[in-house]
């Protein structure tokens, strides 16, 4: 008597997409302290109010669905990755960058009314774990090009 052949292999799957098809899931274990990069940017209560209603919703979204999907977004929808400069660590010193061996943030957008807003986290490897570091409420995070 033989030894069966599985006809039906289970696919390979890469050690990237192991990493990926994960949901989102957030963290604020870093948030800056940054009163420039934080909620307390706000003096106006009502906009205050509107952003993090905003935030909340746009949190919502982000964890209904996987990095894989987010990734295949544009970046208006999706994210955006941006390289580590030492103008951000100055910004974002509750984290210690040294550990990040990606060396970039992630950059998820969201609207409240008709302000534009950023969201600005680190990704370590396979952890599906998105590390909101700031946020990003007047365009001076990093450079936004022309």
């Amino acid at each position: 008597m033989g030894v069966k052949k599985n006809r039906n292999p289970k696919p390979k799957v890469s050690e990237s997409q192991k990493r990926s098809d994960q949901y989102l899931r957030f963290s604020f274990r870093y948030i800056t302290s940054n009163k420039h990069y934080n909620f307390s940017y706000f003096s106006d209560m009502r906009i205050k109010l509107e952003a993090e209603n905003a935030f909340i919703n746009r949190l919502t979204e982000l964890s209904s669905n996987d990095w894989i999907h987010w990734s295949g977004q544009g970046k208006k929808t999706g994210f955006e990755t941006l390289p580590f400069n030492d103008d951000m660590q100055k910004k974002f010193t509750t984290y210690d960058w040294t550990q990040n061996s990606r060396k970039q943030v992630y950059v998820f957008r969201f609207k409240a009314g008709s302000y534009d807003y950023r969201i600005i986290g680190i990704k370590e490897n396979s952890d599906p774990t998105l590390y909101i570091i700031g946020f990003d409420f007047d365009h001076s995070a990093y450079d936004h090009g022309s």
